[in-house]
Parts: C-alpha cells; sequence; structure tokens
C-alpha cells in the first residue's frame, strides 16, 4: 500500500518549485543593455587633424565611460572644399536619408560650422535628440535639451608670443587664403587684431596665388615674422590641406613662422598661443558623457567664456634671442600638452 505523502510537504515542494521557476526565467530571458547611439557632426574634413584627434579620442572616451555600450557614428560637413550654397540642403537630404531609421540618444556638433547646421535643420532631423556643441563662439546662443563647452579662439595670443620671441618685432605678415572657411578665420583676425595700435604693423597676405604669397614670403624685410592662419584654397581655386600647406609657408619665409592650432607643431612653426585640441575634445566627450547618463542638458549653469591663462608653446625665450643675431631655432616638432582646464570654460 502506497504512502501518500502529506499534503503540507508538497505544498512547500511546489513553493520551492515556483521560487526556483521564477529566478530562472529573468535569467534566461534577460536582455543585454542597448546601446547609446552618438552622431558627432564635425565641421571640418574627415582627415584634418581636428577630426583625426576626436575620432581618436570621442569613441574611445564614450566607450570607457559607457562600458562598451556605445553605438557610434560620425559625419563631416567639410564646407572647407564643399562651398556652394545647395550643399548644406542636399547635406540634410542625405543625413535624413541614411539615419531616418536611427533614434540617436545625442548628437554633437563640434565648432561652428556643424553648430549652425544642426541649429537650421534640427526640427528636419533630431528634434527630440539631446544636443552638446563645441563653439568657437563666446556669444552662442542656448538651444533647448542643449549644452556645450564655448572655447574661443583667441588669434592675439600668439602676437603676444611673437612679441616675446622678438622684441625688436616691426611686420608681422598674417596668411590666409581664398577659401570660404579661410574668409571667415580672416575676417575673425582682422576683428580681434584691428585694436593693435603700437608696433607691430599687421600686413595681410589674403587671398593670393600660391606662387605670389610664396614670393612674397621669401622676400620679407628684416624684423618681420610669419602668422600662419589657415588656406584651404588658393585664389585660382586650388585646394590644399591646411597643414601641408603650413610646410610650405615656413620653408619658403625668410622670417620665423608661428600659428595659433596645436596641429601646426611639427609643421615648421616656433610655437604661438595654441589652441590645444585634445583636451577640448576631452572635455566635450566628458559632457557627452553626463547627457547620456542621464542629466537634463538644460540643468547644466551656462557660465561666461573666460580665457583664463595663455597656451604659450614652442620654442624657448633663448632660442628668441639667437633671432637677434639673424639666427632661426629649429622649429618643435613635438610639445607637452598644458595640465586640463587651461584656456577652456566648460559648461558644467
Amino acid at each position: 500500500m502506497r504512502r501518500r505523502i502529506p499534503r503540507s510537504i508538497l505544498l512547500q515542494l511546489l513553493i520551492a518549485a515556483v521560487i526556483a521557476f521564477t529566478q530562472f526565467v529573468p535569467l534566461a530571458n534577460a536582455q543585454p543593455p542597448t546601446p547609446k547611439k552618438v552622431l558627432v557632426l564635425y565641421s571640418t574634413r574627415r582627415d584634418a587633424e581636428f577630426s583625426k584627434v576626436g575620432e581618436n579620442e570621442l569613441p574611445r572616451l564614450l566607450d570607457n565611460g559607457l562600458a562598451g555600450d556605445l553605438d557610434y557614428y560620425s559625419e563631416f560637413v567639410d564646407r572647407a572644399r564643399f562651398s556652394r550654397p545647395s550643399y548644406d540642403a542636399a547635406l540634410r537630404d542625405y543625413l535624413h536619408m541614411k539615419y531616418d531609421a536611427v533614434r540617436f540618444d545625442l548628437v554633437i556638433a563640434m565648432q561652428d560650422i556643424a553648430a549652425d547646421f544642426v541649429t537650421k535643420n534640427r526640427n528636419n532631423l533630431f528634434s527630440r535628440t539631446p544636443l552638446v556643441v563645441l563653439t568657437n563662439n563666446p556669444g552662442w546662443a542656448r538651444l533647448p535639451n542643449t549644452t556645450g563647452v564655448i572655447n574661443p579662439r583667441n588669434f592675439t595670443g600668439t602676437l603676444a608670443f611673437i612679441r616675446r620671441m622678438q622684441p625688436d618685432i616691426e611686420n608681422v605678415f598674417v596668411v590666409t587664403g581664398a577659401g570660404p572657411v579661410d574668409k571667415e578665420y580672416e575676417n575673425a583676425v582682422r576683428g580681434q587684431l584691428k585694436s593693435i595700435s603700437s608696433p607691430p604693423n599687421i600686413i595681410y597676405l589674403s587671398g593670393l596665388t600660391t606662387p605670389e604669397l610664396l614670393k612674397h614670403l621669401s622676400q620679407l624685410p628684416p624684423r618681420s615674422a610669419v602668422y600662419y592662419v589657415l588656406v584651404s584654397q588658393d585664389r585660382l581655386g586650388a585646394k590644399y590641406h591646411p597643414l601641408d600647406f603650413t610646410d610650405r609657408v615656413a620653408a619658403a619665409a625668410n622670417a620665423p613662422t608661428y600659428s595659433w592650432v596645436d596641429s601646426a607643431m611639427g609643421h615648421g612653426i616656433l610655437g604661438g598661443d595654441l589652441y590645444v585640441q585634445q583636451l577640448v575634445i576631452e572635455q566635450v566627450g566628458q559632457l557627452a558623457l553626463r547627457v547620456l547618463r542621464g542629466v537634463d542638458p538644460e540643468l547644466f549653469p551656462c557660465p561666461p567664456s573666460l580665457r583664463a591663462c595663455p597656451n604659450w608653446i614652442g620654442a624657448s625665450p633663448a632660442a628668441g634671442a639667437s633671432m637677434k643675431h639673424g639666427v632661426l631655432p629649429e622649429p618643435l616638432s613635438d610639445f607637452e600638452i598644458p595640465p586640463p582646464g587651461m584656456n577652456m570654460e566648460t559648461m558644467s
């Protein structure tokens, strides 16, 4: 005769089975976290130094900060080479077609051309997506659901650096090209340097043909310096990579050459008050991570944009002394990045 299992024991076994099942099912059905989708829109061309530094730093920073849960995309406006009025509309349509089915968690606009493009086309492309902006415009008007890093370009700082290196300087020749972006930079430089009333004299070598420019640079008077800003196109429409053109300028000039951005180091310049791209991009990445982790962009305060101190990077004052005797020092091929936070202001 079979012994019947007591009902109390059956009830206990049933409860244990239910508990084991409920603990197992969530594990079996667990879904991996959805990667955060991020689109970075660069103002520059793909092979520009700023783009290359950004593509090296931003994916690494964001991927590490999100523990690998990143789905990263990037596009490049490249208005220096594509300046026709219809280009913006064509780019908008291209992005709409390419990313229509993608719902981004964040869009990052790197520098003013990309920021202006996103501002004009946000309703059609990224209407509900948070936006992080890197802008060089100290008067940038903040948009809804947006935060950013303000890092104005300081073109007067390199002039101070030139005076430090060459105390007897009389003439500074500013080099810019003929392309639309070149003209934007030229206008910005003129706006900042127009208040200079004491020596040196500022002479603009702007919008020339390449042979004309190189000839001028080879025949500069004594106590001169060259301030290379940007050349992506000359007067005849020939297009250049701006860094490659830096080498041409420095090689042709019979006076020391300076610049305003760190990527020009290693291309024949002696130095300057330099815009350090890696540090700026790292600040953008840290701010982007805060938004991706759920912080409302509009909660970040927007302090005034201030430039704390100069990033004077380049040859030593001793090298400047040697120039008094007609000896040009060797340009530096590398430099030490200054401490984080220098020359930058973050909206956080």
